[in-house]
């Protein structure tokens, strides 16, 4: 590949806060994963033009991290792909070859043999390619209601659905003795304080944020406010965590209170004039919802946007249900597999459910030759990112003294 994975990823990181860089440079160096998940943009440029076969709505930044569960407007807790960052037209295989490669990576990470990686891909590819042909004809949306959980995914929700949102918020919210007022705590590693004008700036927009029905702002008071480091590859955006409390709280009424985050949006680099240069218009942060209501069955609550000083952001509410298969969980053949094949049925459910009275995806039925492509393009591009992890590693005080942290 004739590019310097080092000078593109200075290049496309250029202008973020110095804390977030250097939070994101010790991310970068720590694992190959890692290393995958922060450099989305290097994968639109070294993958971005070699996709082949049918193109509609995809993810465009698929991997095993960005599946997981989480409250639903509905109340439900539910199971599903739970970052939009990178939503773009492409083709649908794209979504695949980067989530393929992320089992390959993290199936390394986590001891496996090649055997084992291999395995997990075929799984993946093998339940995408058969849901494709289960709900082809499918022509609304609630006919993929019929789809089950498996039990790996049942396991998760029961497990999620026991964690409370009052004791989460205590580990990260505090609450004036005397006016009664609700805080973030100063000791939580993952925030900074905002500045006077910072903080007015948001609670000004907190007013203007548009979300879909189920989740009304002008219900909430703007409590408070704080930078929120979070991520890999949107670690350096502006990232705030915002509280809204619910009428008027008595004391101790943690319950009252919604953690919500605001997320600035960028271009996806695939659909950038350069892959591994940052783009940004006004309305991306609408384009990104309006994406995940099309992916996901039942949205995330308080999914909606806002701007801040006239830059587009991304709205959710985080909770203490969400939580995701990690690639520590994989040191277990069996059960890397069995999250492939759990991912690669959901990313079809995805890909059908956004092209709706279109073909989208479904002339891909067949599994031999398109499978052992994937599995192989996979398999070298994981090769390629621990190429490019250990180069980055070396020069990483090159990197240091260019972002100046």
């Amino acid at each position: 590949m004739k590019r310097d994975a080092v000078l593109e990823i200075i290049r496309y990181n250029q202008g973020f806060d110095r804390d977030s860089l250097r939070r994101k440079l010790e991310a970068m160096c720590s694992a190959p994963f890692e290393f995958f998940r922060a450099t989305s943009h290097l994968f639109a440029l070294d993958v971005g033009g070699a996709c082949e076969g049918p193109k509609g709505l995809i993810l465009g930044d698929l991997h095993a991290e960005n599946f997981g569960t989480y409250r639903a407007v509905s109340n439900k807790i539910v199971y599903d792909i739970n970052d939009f960052d990178d939503c773009t037209q492409g083709a649908y295989e794209y979504d695949l070859r980067r989530l393929l490669a992320s089992l390959v990576i993290g199936g390394e990470q986590a001891k496996l043999p090649v055997s084992a990686c291999v395995a997990a891909c075929e799984a993946a590819v093998d339940e995408y390619l058969s849901s494709i042909r289960r709900f082809r004809k499918a022509k609304r949306r609630k006919d993929f209601e019929k789809l089950e959980p498996t039990s790996a995914v049942k396991r998760l929700l029961s497990v999620a659905s026991e964690k409370s949102r009052v004791a989460m918020l205590r580990e990260l919210v505090s609450q004036d003795r005397k006016s009664g007022a609700f805080q973030f705590r100063g000791d939580v590693r993952k925030f900074a304080p905002l500045d006077k004008a910072q903080r007015a700036a948001i609670e000004k927009a907190v007013a203007h944020c548009v979300v879909p029905a189920g989740a009304d702002p002008s219900r909430y008071v703007f409590e408070d406010a704080v930078f929120r480091f979070a991520g890999k590859g949107s670690l350096g955006r502006q990232r705030y965590a915002i509280l809204l409390r619910k009428g008027i709280a008595a004391r101790e009424d943690f319950s009252a209170v919604r953690l919500i985050e605001w997320k600035e949006s960028f271009n996806s680099p695939l659909a950038a004039a350069k892959p591994a240069k940052r783009e940004q218009s006004k309305r991306r942060a609408k384009d990104l919802v309006d994406a995940s209501l099309q992916f996901q069955m039942d949205p995330k609550r308080y999914c909606g946007y806002t701007t801040v000083s006239g830059r587009p952001f991304q709205t959710r509410e985080l909770g203490a249900n969400d939580d995701r298969f990690s690639p520590r969980q994989y040191a277990v053949a069996a059960r890397l597999a069995s999250a492939a094949k759990v991912f690669g049925g959901i990313t079809a459910r995805a890909h059908l459910l956004s092209s709706l009275g279109d073909e989208g995806p479904r002339a891909l039925t067949e599994t031999g030759r398109f499978g052992r492509r994937m599995v192989a393009l996979a398999l070298e591009y994981a090769e390629q990112t621990q190429r490019d992890y250990a180069v980055f590693c070396q020069r990483r005080e090159e990197v240091r003294k260019a972002w100046q942290v």
